[in-house]
């Protein structure tokens, strides 16, 4: 006696794939167009005249006596990201 096979048939199984693939789309296209939407930010050019409200400083003038060491300049210890991976 041989058993029934119980395969899922091929059209069941494209069916269900066409789904999830259609299900998976419109919700990231959902997701897509309902953030909010990022505002510009404007940056300044260097170029640019100071505003009216501003005032420069005076450059200082070192007398010959006083000595100053430059400033070093160290760049700042680099931030830790945590990265996070789902799979569906």
């Amino acid at each position: 006696m041989q058993q029934p096979s119980r395969r899922i048939p091929l059209g069941i199984a494209a069916g269900f794939s066409a789904l999830v693939l259609t299900t998976g789309s419109a919700v990231a296209w959902w997701a897509w167009t309902s953030r909010p939407p990022v505002p510009a930010t404007v940056q300044s050019s260097p170029q640019s005249s100071p505003a009216p409200q501003e005032q420069q400083a005076p450059p200082i003038v070192a007398s010959p006596n006083s000595v100053q060491k430059p400033e070093s300049k160290t760049a700042p210890a680099p931030t830790e990201r945590t990265l996070q991976v789902y799979w569906l």
